[in-house]
């Protein structure tokens, strides 16, 4: 369907005053099934006044002859179609005095132009002087848009080579780990990092009372990345904690994000993410007892398998290969009424 502002210009054929019997002709070329409506009158102003609130057009002055009154609504006898704008002429990257952290748009397909000039402004007028702020505060100054630069890091103008953060004078923070800390006499036991958020408000109520873990961290999921990993290892230095276990649903995904995690926490630190072998046997266990549904047959990559121990393995396969998956919520508040705090890991 054509839109009414693209009809009023066709109909009006280069000339920029429309009269009312052609504004409707355009009317029934963009919304024929209104033009024939009982409103049709009102609908037609409706979207005349629309377009002009747009910038679109101009209506006549309120009072003159400038509108038809023999029925209501009255409806103006002739509409003035705004100029379009001129097309913006190209920018010829290699024209620009580019600064020299910038030197490389010139010659680099596929750059973010508009970007690049947001950026050369910053440095132009005291960019590198400014003090370092986190990613997302430089990326709203830059563009009025918290996130661009989230995604910017991922194209052409920061590959390797080119730019970085630094140069824009910010950086890259990792979100809060939401953690709580167990109690006093929980001192130098590990830490669990747990994937769903309502296992872990289980979890923290058991470990208030029974001190199992020094601190129990909510993974979010499939959040649970790199930056979450750093901020992990943070909190784990300032608690002086040594062990991290791991606890999640039982499927592809959920395995993968652990898996992940510990390839990533273990090329950071000295610090290893090992399976919560007590909870994955319990979860095992619970599979057992309760009615999930199955589906088509679960693969994981064995690599991903393997860090779960191979004492697990047995049940687990018996239960993809019937395409069930294991969601973590099966061990709760009820069940970990029961639990003592030994054997944490």
């Amino acid at each position: 369907m054509t839109g009414f502002d693209e009809a009023l210009r066709a109909v009006a054929g280069g000339r920029l005053r429309v009269h009312r019997a052609e504004l409707w002709r355009a009317f029934q070329l963009a919304h024929p099934a209104e033009a024939v409506a009982g409103d049709a009158r009102d609908r037609l102003l409706h979207r005349l006044r629309e377009l002009a609130s747009g910038g679109q057009l101009r209506l006549p002055a309120d009072r003159g002859a400038g509108w038809d009154r023999s029925a209501r609504p009255a409806l103006p006898e002739w509409v003035t179609i705004a100029r379009a704008a001129p097309a913006p002429r190209p920018v010829d990257p290699a024209a620009i005095p580019w600064a020299p952290e910038l030197a490389f748009v010139a010659s680099t397909p596929g750059v973010d132009l508009e970007a690049a000039l947001a950026i050369q402004a910053f440095l132009a007028t005291g960019g590198r002087a400014r003090p370092r702020v986190p990613m997302r505060e430089r990326s709203v100054q830059l563009f009025g848009d918290e996130k661009r630069l989230d995604r910017l890091v991922r194209g052409a103008l920061f590959a390797p080579g080119r730019l970085d953060l630094a140069t824009l004078r910010c950086f890259s923070m990792a979100p809060p780990l939401a953690l709580e800390q167990g109690p006093a006499s929980a001192a130098g036991r590990p830490c669990l990092v747990v994937e769903n958020h309502h296992t872990w408000w289980s979890f923290c109520a058991w470990n208030r009372r029974v001190g199992a873990y020094a601190a129990i961290a909510y993974g979010a999921g499939g959040g649970f990345g790199r930056d979450a990993v750093q901020a992990l290892i943070e909190t784990c230095q300032a608690r002086e904690i040594s062990t991290v276990a791991y606890f999640g649903d039982l499927d592809r995904d959920g395995l993968r994000i652990a898996w992940r995690a510990a390839a990533q926490l273990a090329a950071a630190s000295p610090l290893r993410l090992v399976p919560a072998t007590r909870w994955y046997a319990r979860l095992l266990t619970r599979a057992s007892e309760a009615s999930l549904p199955s589906g088509a047959p679960i693969v994981v990559e064995p690599e991903v398998l393997a860090w779960l121990p191979p004492t697990l393995r047995p049940a687990l396969d018996a239960l993809f290969e019937r395409g069930v998956r294991v969601p973590q919520e099966l061990v709760g508040t009820e069940q970990l009424d029961a639990e003592g705090a030994e054997d944490p890991a």
